[in-house]
Protein backbone atom coordinates (compact mmCIF):
# COMPACT_ATOMS: atom_id res chain seq x y z
CA UNK A 1 0.00 0.00 0.00
CA UNK A 2 1.53 3.35 -1.12
CA UNK A 3 0.77 6.26 1.87
CA UNK A 4 -0.20 9.62 0.38
CA UNK A 5 2.55 12.35 1.31
CA UNK A 6 1.62 15.19 3.33
CA UNK A 7 2.07 18.65 1.71
CA UNK A 8 3.86 20.69 3.80
CA UNK A 9 2.06 23.88 3.14
CA UNK A 10 -0.81 22.26 5.37
CA UNK A 11 0.68 24.38 8.44
CA UNK A 12 -0.66 27.13 10.56
CA UNK A 13 0.58 29.97 8.26
CA UNK A 14 -1.49 28.43 5.74
CA UNK A 15 -4.33 27.89 7.80
CA UNK A 16 -4.10 31.90 9.69
CA UNK A 17 -4.00 33.12 5.43
CA UNK A 18 -6.99 30.89 5.06
CA UNK A 19 -8.96 32.29 7.90
CA UNK A 20 -8.07 35.45 6.89
CA UNK A 21 -9.44 35.31 3.34
CA UNK A 22 -13.10 33.76 5.28
CA UNK A 23 -12.75 37.26 7.49
CA UNK A 24 -12.59 39.13 4.71
CA UNK A 25 -15.15 37.13 2.31
CA UNK A 26 -17.93 36.14 4.52
CA UNK A 27 -17.36 39.22 7.16
CA UNK A 28 -18.30 38.72 11.00
CA UNK A 29 -21.57 36.79 12.05
CA UNK A 30 -24.31 38.70 13.49
CA UNK A 31 -24.83 35.60 15.74
CA UNK A 32 -22.27 34.47 17.22
CA UNK A 33 -20.18 37.05 18.19
CA UNK A 34 -16.09 38.28 17.90
CA UNK A 35 -14.20 36.71 14.88
CA UNK A 36 -12.79 33.14 15.92
CA UNK A 37 -9.26 32.21 16.13
CA UNK A 38 -7.79 28.95 14.57
CA UNK A 39 -6.00 26.18 16.97
CA UNK A 40 -4.27 22.79 15.73
CA UNK A 41 -5.62 20.03 17.83
CA UNK A 42 -5.78 16.52 17.63
CA UNK A 43 -9.39 14.90 16.56
CA UNK A 44 -11.61 15.59 19.73
CA UNK A 45 -13.30 12.26 20.63
CA UNK A 46 -16.36 13.69 22.38
CA UNK A 47 -17.49 15.57 19.04
CA UNK A 48 -15.86 12.68 16.68
CA UNK A 49 -14.81 15.22 14.22
CA UNK A 50 -11.70 14.00 13.07
CA UNK A 51 -11.19 17.56 10.52
CA UNK A 52 -12.48 20.02 12.74
CA UNK A 53 -15.07 21.94 14.63
CA UNK A 54 -16.10 25.42 15.22
CA UNK A 55 -16.33 26.32 19.54
CA UNK A 56 -19.21 29.15 19.81
CA UNK A 57 -18.13 29.41 23.62
CA UNK A 58 -14.97 30.30 23.15
CA UNK A 59 -14.75 30.96 19.40
CA UNK A 60 -12.26 29.14 18.13
CA UNK A 61 -12.25 26.97 14.89
CA UNK A 62 -10.03 23.89 15.80
CA UNK A 63 -8.66 21.89 12.98
CA UNK A 64 -6.73 18.49 13.25
CA UNK A 65 -3.42 18.67 10.92
CA UNK A 66 -3.07 15.52 10.65
CA UNK A 67 -6.28 14.21 8.85
CA UNK A 68 -5.75 16.99 6.06
CA UNK A 69 -3.01 15.57 3.54
CA UNK A 70 -3.42 18.61 1.15
CA UNK A 71 -4.28 22.32 1.41
CA UNK A 72 -7.57 22.40 -0.45
CA UNK A 73 -8.70 19.94 1.95
CA UNK A 74 -7.97 22.17 4.79
CA UNK A 75 -9.25 25.01 2.94
CA UNK A 76 -12.73 23.31 2.58
CA UNK A 77 -12.03 22.69 6.52
CA UNK A 78 -11.84 25.99 7.45
CA UNK A 79 -14.72 27.46 5.38
CA UNK A 80 -16.76 24.85 6.75
CA UNK A 81 -16.03 25.37 10.02
CA UNK A 82 -15.86 29.74 9.44
CA UNK A 83 -19.48 29.07 7.89
CA UNK A 84 -20.85 27.51 11.07
CA UNK A 85 -20.11 30.87 12.86
CA UNK A 86 -21.13 33.00 10.37
CA UNK A 87 -24.17 31.92 9.69
CA UNK A 88 -26.04 29.00 12.09
CA UNK A 89 -27.10 29.18 16.06
CA UNK A 90 -24.86 26.44 17.77
CA UNK A 91 -27.71 26.14 19.55
CA UNK A 92 -30.11 25.02 16.43
CA UNK A 93 -27.24 23.05 16.05
CA UNK A 94 -27.05 21.22 19.06
CA UNK A 95 -31.02 20.59 19.05
CA UNK A 96 -30.96 19.46 15.17
CA UNK A 97 -28.30 17.07 15.72
CA UNK A 98 -30.56 15.45 18.84
CA UNK A 99 -33.02 14.27 15.94
CA UNK A 100 -30.58 14.14 12.75
CA UNK A 101 -27.11 12.37 11.91
CA UNK A 102 -24.65 14.61 11.21
CA UNK A 103 -24.90 14.41 7.38
CA UNK A 104 -28.61 15.15 7.57
CA UNK A 105 -28.49 17.55 9.95
CA UNK A 106 -29.78 21.04 6.89
CA UNK A 107 -26.64 23.44 9.01
CA UNK A 108 -24.22 20.63 7.77
CA UNK A 109 -26.16 20.60 4.37
CA UNK A 110 -25.38 24.42 4.29
CA UNK A 111 -21.78 24.53 5.42
CA UNK A 112 -21.14 21.55 2.78
CA UNK A 113 -22.66 23.74 0.27
CA UNK A 114 -20.69 26.81 1.01
CA UNK A 115 -17.26 24.63 1.31
CA UNK A 116 -18.32 23.13 -2.57
CA UNK A 117 -18.80 26.40 -3.95
CA UNK A 118 -16.01 28.70 -2.62
CA UNK A 119 -12.88 26.53 -1.90
CA UNK A 120 -11.46 26.93 -5.05
CA UNK A 121 -11.47 30.74 -4.96
CA UNK A 122 -9.56 30.04 -1.93
CA UNK A 123 -7.07 28.12 -3.47
CA UNK A 124 -6.48 30.59 -6.48
CA UNK A 125 -6.73 33.41 -3.62
CA UNK A 126 -3.57 31.34 -1.81
CA UNK A 127 -1.77 30.81 -5.21
CA UNK A 128 -1.93 34.43 -6.56
CA UNK A 129 -0.86 35.97 -3.52
CA UNK A 130 1.54 33.42 -1.70
CA UNK A 131 2.13 31.06 -4.24
CA UNK A 132 0.78 28.29 -2.05
CA UNK A 133 -0.82 25.03 -4.18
Amino acid sequence: MIKKKKNINVNRSTAQKILDWCYFTYGRSKINGPYPYLEFRKPDYYTGDDYGYYDEVDQIIFVNREAHLDVAELVKTIIHEYWHYVSHSMHEYRILSKYLSHHRNPLEIDARRIERRDYKKCLRYLKKHYNIE
